[in-house]
């Protein structure tokens, strides 16, 4: 269509041709195969990272109110039973961006109980 086919002059030759149809088919099989394995990679990011942490707790927690500091972040959090600021806490919820957590029963090494 851009070429008056007539004139030799103004012809593309195929040593141009299959090299650029080749990187181009190999650029977009590439680039697909990243975008389908990457698909398939685990969560990185969002709610469903944080369910599982342990978090220290800012402001002590209750069943109304409290806050608890996740990944760099103050969250407000709530909990069944009373957690007070300092200790640690579970992240076992997210409900709207509130974290409902547990109080967290990890055993402190040096405050083990002799037998």
């Amino acid at each position: 269509m851009l070429f008056d086919r007539a004139d030799p002059a103004f012809r593309l030759p195929l040593t141009y041709i299959i090299p650029a149809t080749l990187i181009t088919t190999g650029f977009f099989v590439f680039m697909t195969g990243a975008g389908l394995r990457a698909q398939r990679l685990p969560v990185r990011a969002g709610k469903e990272t944080m369910l599982g942490k342990t978090v220290p707790v800012l402001e002590a927690t209750d069943s109304t109110r409290g806050r608890v500091f996740v990944e760099g972040e103050s969250w407000n959090a709530v909990s069944d039973s009373l957690i007070p600021q300092g200790e640690l806490a579970t992240i076992v919820g997210i409900q709207g961006l509130s974290l409902k957590v547990t109080h967290s029963r990890t055993e402190n090494p040096n405050e083990r109980s002799k037998p």
